[in-house]
């Protein structure tokens, strides 16, 4: 599954792609094909929440960039244009938080721009991830409206899985 999230990244016009992996990393790792856009760290704090992992993968985002998307690897049915909307979006207006919104729903991924939120994302540490970046900043986000209904899906289960794989 991480595979075909990553997949549609690289389809994408994003620059650089970090991959954070947690739990079963060691057994993830060999089945991800090796991108030259594409680098995988290991988040050894996982267990403390999402939050390390977006901390971990932010830290090692280039210095001089101006934004970086949090996508997850749970949700493999995101297509590469509605990322693509979320940068043109970003790239032509004046907010600094950018989420997809599916029939008036947010979703995921999100793009913050890193002037406004390197830091806190950097100082991420729970299981809440990053919304309560985005609950405090409600000013400050604009809403993409996307065909997908891949931004609201993902998969936490085993059973969501098989329900997925076989729709019968």
């Amino acid at each position: 599954m991480v595979q075909i999230c990553l997949e549609s990244l690289l389809a994408s016009r994003l620059d650089d792609i970090i991959v954070v992996l947690g739990h079963n990393a060691r057994r993830i790792l060999p089945l991800l094909r090796s991108e030259p856009r594409t680098r995988i760290i290991v988040n050894r704090e996982f267990r403390s929440g999402i939050g390390t992992s977006i901390r971990e993968g932010v830290r090692r985002v280039a210095p001089q960039a101006r934004a970086v998307l949090v996508a997850l690897g749970d949700q493999p049915f995101i297509p590469p244009e509605v990322v693509n909307a979320l940068i043109d979006t970003w790239t032509s207006g004046t907010k600094g938080i950018v989420i997809p919104a599916y029939r008036g729903k947010r979703g995921h991924p999100v793009l913050f721009s890193l002037p406004r939120y390197r830091s806190a994302l950097e100082l991420l540490d729970s299981d809440v991830g990053a919304r309560a970046i985005v609950e405090t900043n409600e000013n400050d986000i604009l809403e993409v409206a996307v065909s997908s209904p891949g931004v609201l899906l993902d998969i936490d289960t085993w059973a969501e899985y098989e329900s997925l794989r076989d729709p019968s």
